[in-house]
């Protein structure tokens, strides 16, 4: 996850019918579906997330970061949030509800979970319960904390998500506490489940209120927490099952080259692995001090390097459609970029390997995906929309991704504190910064200066800002800075 700035709260219960079309990049032989994001409300406030509770409701949950769960019940949203622990949460970046997920059984038992930051810095896995008396409120005392883990002394903030398996127990990943000015290397420690594909069973009801399953791949193990279930990530921030085959897709937002998908067909198969952060990112060597032989680690299927264009900078993955609404669109993996405004539409092929295809154009800062009880895909955005994902009739020509188109000239990281690099081999005559009204707030002269060049910032209000390139191209580039 790269760090969000809320967006302002507008009137919630109004539907909107805005479609966005996706354009693909480059054509080729064969077809694909053409995928649309219909706005369907607006007004949420930095939604980071979508889940239905497998309840026969037909209820869509939306997570808002600032600590409050929304429910979208007969196409209208609430007004009572589900869950509102905002007072614990509080405004930072750093802090917030990264997932919540609903037991299996869950309209028997009335179980669902959190996993979240508060003010205090601490990421926790917690267990509630729905009021008894009214199924759209959560009863906040029935809180029970699972895991409890310290970020602040821990290179970061652990950002996650949470699924239910096929199999009834609850996965989650936690990121490793690498930022753009930092990497740590917890997701190798096996003390600490920092970087780590987890898999606990929940259906316990005394302290700690989980258990260890007992074909976990380290459940008898002396020197590696029996909690793992995979090592090696650094921040699968986006990830889910596909329960029609039990594959796992899991994309992970990596560093300073490029991003990754790993898909585990069916995901018993990943029991174990170590999917290699921070020795490899991707494909590529990144930090390989005390790594083990490449032969040790997993690779991805499918990486993209952070190349605006063509790829991006923040994975955002989704989910395999199985929906009914949009029949060219079933078996496709949907996933995108939360940088470059990408969108990858991924198919697994009979022989294993997978067909990716690259479109663009889609709104901009997709936080997640989600699914309904009926199998349809939505989609939530820092610009405060909630969207269905569909696709058009008509299907487009395709084009696999190859990940060798690459531009030269980049601008990083995409979360800046102090400084920005420039690495240009283009002519460039300047670089502006400008703030998300138009209003510039920076010039520099570049003189065609080539090379890797640090380009240091005034005092500046957090958010999100452009910075652009101009010289005989122009390139540019979103920017969160955190100051």
């Amino acid at each position: 996850m790269r760090t969000k700035f809320c967006s302002s709260y507008i009137n919630a219960n109004v539907f909107f019918t805005c479609v966005f079309v996706l354009i693909l990049i480059s054509k080729q032989g064969g077809a694909q579906p053409q995928l649309t994001y219909t706005s369907i409300l607006k007004g949420l406030v930095s939604p980071l997330e979508i889940k239905n509770a497998g309840d026969g409701s037909n209820r869509l949950f939306i997570v808002e970061q600032g600590g409050k769960v929304l429910i979208i019940k007969n196409n209208a949203l609430q007004a009572k949030p589900f869950l509102d622990i905002s007072p614990i949460i509080g405004n930072s970046g750093y802090q917030g509800i990264w997932s919540i997920e609903f037991a299996p059984n869950y309209k028997q038992t009335r179980v669902f979970f959190l996993l979240s930051t508060g003010k205090n810095g601490k990421t926790e896995l917690a267990r509630y319960q729905t009021s008894n008396k009214n199924p759209d409120s959560a009863d906040l005392a029935t809180r029970a904390v699972l895991l409890s883990f310290d970020g602040l002394s821990t290179g970061g903030p652990h950002f996650g998500q949470m699924h239910f398996g096929a199999d009834g127990y609850l996965y989650f990943t936690l990121s490793d506490g690498s930022s753009p000015d930092s990497t740590t290397r917890f997701s190798q420690d096996s003390t600490n489940l920092y970087g780590k594909m987890c898999r606990i069973n929940v259906n316990v009801k005394k302290a700690p209120y989980y258990s260890i399953p007992t074909d976990n791949p380290f459940a008898n193990s002396s020197k590696v927490r029996p909690e793992i279930w995979a090592f090696g990530f650094r921040n699968a921030w986006r990830w889910s099952f596909d329960y029609k085959t039990d594959n796992l897709w899991l994309p992970d937002v990596e560093g300073e080259q490029s991003e990754e998908l790993n898909v585990i067909t069916p995901v018993k198969f990943g029991a174990g692995k170590n999917f290699g952060w921070p020795c490899y990112e991707g494909n590529l060597n990144f930090l390989l001090d005390g790594c083990r032989p490449a032969s040790v680690y997993t690779f991805p299927q499918f990486t993209y390097l952070h190349d605006v264009p063509n790829g991006g900078e923040t994975v955002i993955g989704g989910y395999v459609y199985r929906g009914a609404a949009y029949p060219t669109l079933r078996n496709y993996f949907v996933m995108s970029d939360f940088t470059s405004n990408n969108a990858w539409l991924v198919k697994l092929k009979a022989n294993g390997s997978l067909e990716t295809n690259l479109q663009s154009n889609i709104p901009p800062f997709i936080e997640s995906y989600g699914l309904d009880e009926s199998g349809e895909m939505y989609a939530v955005a820092m610009d405060s929309n909630l969207y269905r994902v569909g696709a058009s009739t008509a299907a487009i020509a395709s084009q696999e991704y190859n990940s060798t188109n690459t531009s030269a000239d980049r601008i990083f990281p995409t979360v800046a504190h102090t400084y920005i690099m420039l690495q240009l081999s283009s002519a460039f005559k300047y670089v502006s910064i400008t703030d998300i009204s138009g209003r510039e707030v920076l010039r520099k002269d570049l003189q065609g200066s080539k090379g890797l060049l640090q380009v240091n910032l005034p005092s500046l209000s957090s958010g999100m800002y452009v910075v652009q390139l101009t010289g005989e191209k122009n390139v540019q580039q979103k920017v969160y800075i955190e100051q």
